[in-house]
């Protein structure tokens, strides 16, 4: 073994051990340092995704509260002249778990254009394509009649749902059902 000049044989193998340690100390805070960075991206792209969730979910409530007060604003009878155009088919899937109620209740497109212009005028083009709307007519005494508003939307995980609902008194029915006054 060849050593430099003023050094003991002993000494350039501690030297060259520790230089050996020091790599491996190095490579083992390295790989620590990789798994914390990915850690931290995978937080912020679970954070992102649950944000663009809430944006979602916010909108569609949004738009479902639209739906509910224009149904609210036409009145028993006019809102009644819409559950002649009931669906069936897949698209009843659209109310949410709403479809299954017995007696079967009328699932209503709210995205046809002539419906869709009468109780959300502003619905933007973006939003057409991001959300479907279907309003559910739950008949009911023939004085109180119920509607669910649905919006939904699909997300990664499937379709999401808004309901809001509405009941609607038919002041043509002529008495106010259980003393209740309007």
């Amino acid at each position: 073994m060849t050593t430099s000049p003023g050094l003991c044989p002993r000494t350039s193998e501690r030297a060259a051990r520790a230089r050996g340690a020091v790599l491996i100390e190095a490579m083992a805070a390295g790989a620590i340092l990789v798994v914390g960075l990915l850690g931290a991206l995978q937080t912020i792209l679970i954070a992102a995704q649950q944000n663009s969730f809430a944006n979602k979910m916010a909108r569609g409530s949004q738009i479902a509260r639209q739906v509910r007060v224009g149904l609210e604003l036409r009145g028993w009878s006019r809102a009644n002249a819409l559950t002649g155009s009931c669906l069936s088919g897949v698209d009843r899937e659209l109310a949410g778990g709403l479809e299954t109620l017995v007696p079967p209740p009328c699932v209503i497109d709210l995205d046809v254009p002539a419906i869709s212009a009468q109780l959300v005028p502003g619905y933007s083009a973006e939003d057409s394509r991001l959300y479907r709307k279907v309003a559910v007519f739950i008949p009911g005494t023939g004085v109180i009649d119920t509607y669910a508003v649905v919006v939904s939307w699909n997300e990664l995980r499937g379709r999401h749902f808004s309901r809001q609902m509405v009941a609607l008194y038919n002041p043509a029915a002529g008495t106010q059902p259980l003393g209740v006054e309007f």
